[in-house]
């Protein structure tokens, strides 16, 4: 019950609470007229009646306004004051109280926390003991003169042994018997003032590793236009840091490149990742630059935020492919060229030589080097026709032919190819598994080469055995 009342009457306004004290002395008042005449003889003095009224009144009165209002009020109070003492004693601010000149009244037990006083030792004392940078040029004046009364300010506060620290405090005044008392909230903000300085710290160490980075760093809205852009790109593209801002994305993009850009900028915006992506831009001057880089976007509660894109600038490298592609082109016509133009005599020569070896007067010493000319004008032959194939793979017009082949017999005709050689070194070469009919489906024209290699490339399919003398290769 006592919690019960005192909530219905804290609801009520003051005119109510005002009607409702006249309205019970009125009827206490009513009460007493009735009573007095019973209570006292007629011949009683007006006055002894009046102060008889006066009493009744006062008696009858005091216990029902105590019960029915006072004692809910006197609730009220007490459980206001009981709830404002239990927030501030669990505040982590420091909340203190103190008249106009500055001097403490109470210090609850954050601020006990924060400066390392009990209470008692503080209290009485000046709020500069614990506040030395409040106007410390005005030390002689009213704490009520300072210009600081419901703001919120950052200061340097003193603990009790003597070390510095930041704070921020918010002071609010109040009237109390006529003179102005405030109350002052200070917040230990040395973690926060930390966090924010490495935060600050930790984004000019990136902001400083984008400007001065060698590739093309950008960040652009979903409406095309440019967050953020480094000083390489800058330097690059021609463009000021004022301009930027007036600038789109298809502002720097090549005529050629736009499509291309336009359709990337929407994948990446739909939220792929794209790794390696070649843009042309085009510079302030109309200079055409290639860069390849990779571009992904940042992406909030499902919407598109901006896209962040690095990009090397590989218009060199690009001139320098050109260049190597015509270089290459070039050689490879000018070898087919020549290969043409010596297959055509040796062609010529292989068919005289067959025409002589058909010669029946020849002597047999004769017919000798005419056989060892006609092999020598057929390694020629493939020798030409060989340069003509690595020409063409170069330019990309090879075009081959598959054929069932023996690699046995074909490894054979290249031993007997290099028999001179062999004799010349000392060496005998045997083939092992020559009798293997197995077909593979080869170009023999372009596999010739690489059994030629097996034989200059003792390290890997060949053997040599240095007592013997002997070389051994495997079809």
């Amino acid at each position: 019950m006592k919690h019960a009342r005192p909530a219905s009457i804290s609801g009520w306004s003051l005119l109510r609470f005002l009607l409702a004290v006249l309205a019970i002395m009125f009827a206490v008042e009513l009460g007493v007229m009735f009573l007095l005449p019973v209570l006292l003889p007629r011949a009683t003095p007006e006055w002894a009646q009046a102060v008889v009224d006066a009493g009744l009144l006062t008696l009858i009165s005091a216990p029902i306004l105590w019960w029915l209002f006072i004692h809910p009020l006197r609730g009220i109070a007490l459980a206001e004051q009981a709830r404002s003492a239990a927030i501030v004693g669990a505040a982590v601010e420091g909340i203190i109280t103190m008249d106009g000149e500055g001097v403490l009244e109470s210090f609850n037990p954050g601020a006990e926390r924060i400066f390392g006083y009990a209470a008692a030792e503080v209290r009485g004392r000046n709020i500069r003991l614990l506040l030395p940078s409040w106007a410390p040029q005005q030390r002689d004046r009213r704490v009520d003169a300072l210009p600081d009364a419901g703001r919120t300010i950052d200061l340097h506060a003193c603990r009790k042994d003597g070390t510095e620290f930041p704070v921020e405090i918010s002071v609010a005044g109040w009237e109390r018997d006529g003179a102005t008392c405030y109350s002052v909230i200070i917040r230990d903000v040395t973690e926060r003032k930390a966090v924010r300085e490495a935060l600050r710290e930790s984004e000019e160490r990136y902001r400083d590793l984008f400007e001065h980075a060698n590739d093309f760093i950008q960040s652009v809205a979903p409406d095309g236009s440019f967050l953020y852009v480094n000083q390489a790109w800058r330097a690059a593209l021609g463009y000021t840091e004022q301009e930027i801002s007036s600038l789109s994305l298809l502002d720097v993009i090549h005529p050629d490149s736009k499509a291309h850009c336009m359709e990337l900028f929407q994948r990446v915006m739909a939220g792929d990742a794209v790794p390696r992506a070649e843009v042309t831009f085009v510079t302030k001057a109309g200079r055409a630059i290639v860069a390849e880089g990779s571009v992904n976007c940042n992406i909030k509660n499902g919407r598109p935020v901006a896209t962040r894109a690095i990009f090397r600038d590989v218009t060199e490298r690009k001139r320098a492919e050109e260049q190597l592609t015509d270089t290459l082109k070039t050689r490879a016509d000018f070898v087919s060229f020549v290969t043409h133009q010596l297959r055509t005599p040796l062609t010529g020569i292989k068919w005289m030589l067959e025409l002589a070896a058909q010669e029946s007067d020849a002597s047999s010493d004769l017919g000798s080097h005419i056989s060892d000319a006609r092999a020598s004008a057929e390694r020629l032959i493939r020798l030409v026709n060989d340069l003509l194939n690595a020409a063409r793979l170069e330019s990309g017009t090879l075009s081959m032919v598959l054929q069932e082949t023996h690699l046995g017999p074909l490894t054979q005709s290249v031993v007997d190819e290099l028999a001179g050689l062999i004799q010349e070194k000392g060496h005998r070469l045997l083939v092992a598994g020559g009798e293997d009919r197995t077909a593979v489906l080869v170009e023999p024209q372009l596999i010739r080469p690489d059994l030629v290699r097996i034989r200059r490339e003792p390290g890997r399919d060949v053997r040599v055995h240095a007592a013997s003398g002997e070389v051994r290769q495997w079809a």
